[in-house]
């Protein structure tokens, strides 16, 4: 995870990385062309979001991180 969200986070511009997601599965497409449909990241740049505080990013399963509200944040 670490290694693939540094690329996306260290851009200096909206829509400097563009990924095709869907170019190696053909399931649930309604057409051909949506295989090739391209996706850009990130949609805005990080530092423009205007999150100052509060913000947390977390590596792991869903329900395991998320499953025991007792716990600390890490």
């Amino acid at each position: 995870m670490h290694k693939v969200s540094h690329p996306i986070c260290s851009c200096q511009t909206a829509g400097e990385q563009t990924l095709y997601p869907w170019i190696h599965s053909n399931c649930n497409s309604l057409s051909d062309d949506d295989q090739l449909c391209p996706f850009s990241v990130p949609d805005i740049h990080p530092a423009s979001a205007g999150i100052t505080e509060g913000f947390s990013m977390c590596g792991g399963d869903f329900v395991e991180v998320y499953n025991n509200i007792s716990k600390p944040s890490r």
